[in-house]
């Protein structure tokens, strides 16, 4: 009758409200209590942490559950019965919502939930189910800022995300959410970024793209996870050996419609590009047309437009460069963001500084045709603080060129 009871109560279809009551009035030190009542059973223990995770999703009872007994038991139960993956999996998706609070981290880490994640996934690392919701449940940990990310890593979530991921990779929904997990784990922690990288983690995210090329959630993913950990100096020669330029590029052309994706992939090139030897796979892989295509595919996305001139400024590091980048049309995408964005003080620093970078003889012409000169200008004139220097030095390099047009209308 109980197991029959705590299954039913898994399945209820509760909302937000009747969580909430149900743990106002108690219902998970019921249940704790029912579990510490059949320590043996292990069909009890099953259908008794489905109703926990039943009533987990609201933040008053995942403050509740971590603060109460009930974390202790479910920490028990899953050293009670180590061979029960479906027990192990409704645990891991109980402690997945925990760890959503960042109240709760703390308590999560001191009581060892964490390792028990961890080991978990390892045991289990060819349950995809289990892969799945430890997966999730690394990302909603790390998600915050703070030493956790350090504890996940130590204990080894990194490594057990990468191992998920060779092992089933085809499971695209797994792959999404081991995405995700290394994006968090990396976000604001260099030593993760490295480490990620140290344990393959950076060959695992592009083989996802390079594999699951049409699968619009996977490129998405796989480009925030590799601008996170792109901003890292010594990755981004990695990721560009092992590439991750040319994956980026190409899911700009495959979803080109999809502007969250577009900017994120501009936000990753953005990063690589800062390495000069990327900058020659970006030029080698039609990279300038991709931009390109995206600026103007994307008008109104002041992300694309900053992170476009950004990317351009980043190519122009010669002569051969900077010509190529005109001939590419690129001077059309940079004047149209300079002038839907005129107001947008990134847009117009990233466009002037582009523009001073391109400002080269072979050039000079095609950029007074643009009308260039006069848009400088009123970047210089609405944000002297971060346009004026590079604005200047457009117009003092264009004068030569402006005169001797002046002089040939005369």
């Amino acid at each position: 009758i109980t197991t029959n009871a705590l299954k039913r109560w898994a399945d209820w279809k509760l909302s937000p409200d009747d969580q909430n009551h149900l743990g106002r009035i108690g219902a998970h030190v019921v249940i704790g209590d029912v579990i510490d009542a059949h320590q043996n059973t292990l069909a009890i223990h099953v259908a008794a942490l489905g109703a926990l995770w039943n009533m987990s999703g609201t933040t008053q009872n995942q403050l509740a559950m971590a603060n109460s007994r009930v974390l202790d038991i479910i920490l028990m139960a899953m050293d009670r019965f180590v061979d029960s993956a479906e027990m192990k999996e409704t645990a891991i998706a109980i402690l997945s919502n925990l760890g959503a609070v960042p109240e709760n981290l703390d308590i999560l880490g001191e009581k060892g939930a964490l390792v028990k994640i961890v080991d978990t996934m390892t045991k289990f690392s060819e349950v995809s189910s289990i892969e799945v919701k430890g997966c999730g449940a690394v990302s909603n940990l790390a998600a915050h800022d703070g030493p956790t990310k350090q504890r996940l890593m130590d204990c080894g979530a990194g490594g057990a995300i990468v191992v998920a991921m060779v092992m089933h990779p085809n499971d695209t929904y797994l792959l999404e959410k081991a995405l995700r997990a290394l994006r968090n784990l990396c976000a604001n922690s260099d030593e993760n970024k490295l480490e990620v990288a140290n344990i393959g983690g950076i060959d695992s995210v592009i083989t996802a793209m390079q594999i699951h090329r049409d699968v619009l959630v996977i490129q998405k993913e796989g480009a925030w996870t590799l601008s996170n950990l792109a901003t890292n100096h010594t990755n981004r020669d990695i990721i560009g050996e092992c590439g991750g330029v040319d994956v980026v590029i190409r899911a700009i052309w495959v979803h080109s419609d999809n502007v969250e994706l577009q900017e994120w992939c501009c936000r990753a090139l953005f990063a690589l590009t800062l390495a000069e030897q990327n900058c020659e796979i970006v030029l080698e892989v039609g990279g300038i047309s991709a931009i390109v295509n995206t600026m103007q595919g994307h008008v109104d996305s002041t992300t694309v437009q900053e992170m476009g001139c950004a990317i351009l400024g980043n190519l122009a590091g010669n002569d051969h460069s900077r010509a190529r980048i005109v001939d590419e049309e690129a001077l059309d995408a940079i004047v149209l963001a300079m002038v839907l964005h005129s107001n947008e003080i990134q847009v117009q620093e990233r466009a002037c500084t582009v523009l001073m970078r391109l400002a080269v003889p072979s050039n000079h012409y095609a950029m007074i045709a643009a009308n260039i000169p006069e848009l400088v200008r009123q970047a210089a004139s609405k944000f002297p603080d971060r346009c004026n220097e590079p604005a200047i030095q457009v117009l003092n390099t264009l004068e030569p060129s402006l005169l001797d047009l002046s002089e040939r209308r005369i």
